[in-house]
């Protein structure tokens, strides 16, 4: 606060008295700290989450996978769909898809992996995002499958094959 101090008026000078001002700093040091504080805080809350990739050392290697424990999902450039199928791909073949969303992909992961447990093998997803997928899409799968402990899974590109057969199917 600001407080006015009167000191005693002179009779002969022609300027009226002087008053010293004096103003407390307190409160804008108070807000200041809490300024400090508030930005410190959500600085810190606000840091980005980064999840661990593992890639192969080498590019020219192939892996192989059993037909009854793989799982492909193929995300489109809608953002909203995801197509997939089990086993090896065939030719004309009828993709089914998902919506992005966690419900109906968390379904068709947890269906997958019970069917691969029931031939007593080891559930492997293949994430083959097509030319125009968008990244979002991509981390939501892989999202999905850290929600359902699926471990083993590759990101690898689309072949043309399957390019055209996720166009006929009605994905972009």
């Amino acid at each position: 606060m600001a407080d006015i101090q009167s000191s005693a008026p002179e009779t002969n000078s022609r300027r009226p008295a002087r008053r010293a001002v004096r103003i407390d700093m307190t409160p804008m040091v108070d807000l200041a700290f809490l300024l400090l504080t508030f930005f410190v805080l959500t600085a810190e809350l606000s840091k980005d989450k980064t999840m661990e990739v593992t890639f192969p050392k080498k590019a020219d290697n192939t892996m192989l996978v059993n037909e009854g424990g793989a799982l492909t999902l193929i995300p489109d450039g809608s953002g909203k769909n995801i197509f997939w199928y089990r086993g090896k791909f065939e030719v004309n073949m009828h993709l089914s898809s998902v919506t992005v969303s966690k419900d109906q992909l968390n379904t068709v992961l947890a269906e997958s992996k019970k069917e691969a447990e029931a031939k007593g093998e080891k559930l492997f997803v293949i994430i083959k995002p097509s030319e125009k997928a968008k990244y979002g899409t991509v981390i939501d799968v892989i999202d999905a499958l850290r929600l359902q402990e699926l471990n083993s899974y590759a990101i690898t590109t689309i072949s043309p094959i399957e390019t055209a057969t996720l166009l006929k199917n009605g994905g972009n």
